[in-house]
């Protein structure tokens, strides 16, 4: 949780700040980008993510079930979690580079800062919602977006770092996420048929 803290107090601070600080500056571009995804990021997210459900929905269906059913699901459930991940990660590289692109030694910070708002915001509202319907993966897999971005934030926005490293920093902590991830998906499988 402390490590999470200050990732916490970003998202719900991040966007805005940065948001006001662009709008100080004049730039309004970038600042309608972000209102953009805002608006719509999470609807145009959710869409790229469909593909997904064509793995993950039978592979929970299949994992239900005994013998060879349940050895199929394995990849299945795998490839459902690894789209879900890329997707997350194309996305959120994706706005990073829009707003470094935009970005320049005066307004850095506020664009790294909005950055992070615009690539985390349509996640985490989703996992939002999905956690109301009783899916709880979905906000671990956000809070791993989340971490992910900020580190991302942090290296373009306060270092020197070639944009090249920090991206292999961003992958290897999505990496990792993915494996822990696929790991608890499927303990929490496993207790869950023995409990039946």
């Amino acid at each position: 949780m402390i490590l999470f803290f200050p990732i916490f107090i970003l998202n719900f601070f991040g966007g805005i700040i940065g948001g006001i600080w662009l709008m100080i500056l004049g730039e309004w571009g970038a600042v309608g980008i972000a209102l953009a995804v805002a608006l719509f990021g999470a609807f145009f997210c959710g869409f790229l993510s469909m593909p997904g459900l064509l793995f993950s929905a039978p592979g929970v269906a299949l994992y239900q079930k005994k013998g060879i059913l349940r050895l199929i699901s394995y990849p299945l459930l795998f490839l459902g979690l690894l789209w879900t991940f890329m997707v997350m990660s194309i996305w959120a590289l994706g706005i990073f580079h829009i707003f470094l692109d935009k970005s320049d030694s005066t307004t850095l910070v506020p664009m790294m800062l909005v950055a992070f708002g615009a690539a985390t915001g349509p996640w985490s509202y989703m996992a939002q919602q999905e956690a109301r319907g009783g899916n709880e993966y979905s906000s671990l897999t956000a809070m791993c977006l989340s971490l992910a971005s900020a580190v991302t934030l942090f290296f373009l926005a306060f270092t020197e770092m070639n944009a090249f490293k920090v991206l292999g920093i961003f992958l290897s902590i999505m990496i990792i996420a993915f494996l822990i991830q696929l790991f608890i998906l499927i303990k929490l499988q496993n207790e869950e048929i023995n409990n039946t």
